[in-house]
C-alpha cells in the first residue's frame, strides 16, 4: 500500500496539469516554453505584417473562410516563409477541406523539408494514407528534438505536441506499442493534457 502511495507522490512531482506547469519546462536535453518562437524569416517580415499574422492565426480557428484568401496572398508574396503554408493548410483542415490541405502539406514538406510542422504534416500524410513505413526517414530516424535540431536547445510546446503526437501515431502504426506508450503518457498522463518531466523518447 505505500508502495502505491510513493508512486503516486513521485509521479505527481513529474507532472504538471496544462494551469499549472511553469512556462518554461527543462529536459536534460532542452527546454520546452510557451513563449513565442520566431526563426529568422518571419523576423526579417514586416511588423505591421508579423502584427497581422498573430491575428490570422487567432481567426483561422474559428473562421477559417475568411482569412484563406488573404494566407494565399501571403504565401504569394512571401513564398520563403513556411509558416504561412502552415497556418493555411491549418484553415484548410478545419474548414473541412482536406484535399487542398493535403496537397499543401505535401507542397510546405518538398520546399521546407527541414521545417518541423513540414515534417510532422507530411508525416500524417503518410500515416492516412498507410504509407507510415516512410515516417521514419522524414525524421531521419530521430525521436529527440534535440537530436533532431541538434542546434537548438528551445521549443516551443507547439513544436513538442506535434512531434510527440505524430510519432506516437507512427508507434501505433508500425506496432510498437511499447515505445507509443511512455510518448502518449508525456501529452496526456493519468487522463489530462500534461507534460510528464521523465520524458525519454
Amino acid at each position: 500500500m505505500s508502495g502505491k502511495k510513493n508512486k503516486r507522490i513521485e509521479k505527481n512531482k513529474r507532472v504538471w496539469g496544462i494551469d499549472e506547469k511553469p512556462a518554461d519546462i527543462k529536459f536534460p536535453e532542452y527546454m520546452i516554453t510557451s513563449e513565442k518562437i520566431e526563426d529568422e524569416r518571419v523576423k526579417a517580415l514586416p511588423d505591421e505584417v508579423r502584427v497581422r499574422i498573430d491575428e490570422l492565426h487567432s481567426k483561422s480557428k474559428t473562421k477559417p473562410e475568411e482569412v484563406i484568401p488573404e494566407l494565399l496572398r501571403f504565401i504569394e508574396k512571401y513564398p520563403h516563409v513556411p509558416l504561412f503554408y502552415n497556418y493555411l493548410s491549418n484553415a484548410y483542415l478545419i474548414a473541412g477541406n482536406i484535399p487542398d490541405a493535403e496537397k499543401l502539406i505535401v507542397e510546405c514538406y518538398n520546399k521546407f523539408p527541414e521545417y518541423l510542422f513540414a515534417k510532422v504534416g507530411y508525416a500524417n500524410v503518410l500515416l492516412k494514407k498507410g504509407e507510415g513505413s516512410k515516417v521514419p526517414d522524414i525524421f531521419d530516424d530521430k525521436s529527440n528534438l534535440r537530436d533532431l535540431y541538434p542546434e537548438r536547445e528551445v521549443f516551443h510546446i507547439s513544436e513538442f505536441v506535434a512531434f510527440t503526437d505524430t510519432l506516437v501515431r507512427y508507434f501505433l502504426f508500425s506496432g510498437q506499442i511499447d515505445r507509443a506508450i511512455p510518448m502518449f503518457e508525456n501529452l496526456c498522463p493519468s487522463g489530462e493534457f500534461g507534460l510528464n518531466l521523465n520524458f525519454t523518447p
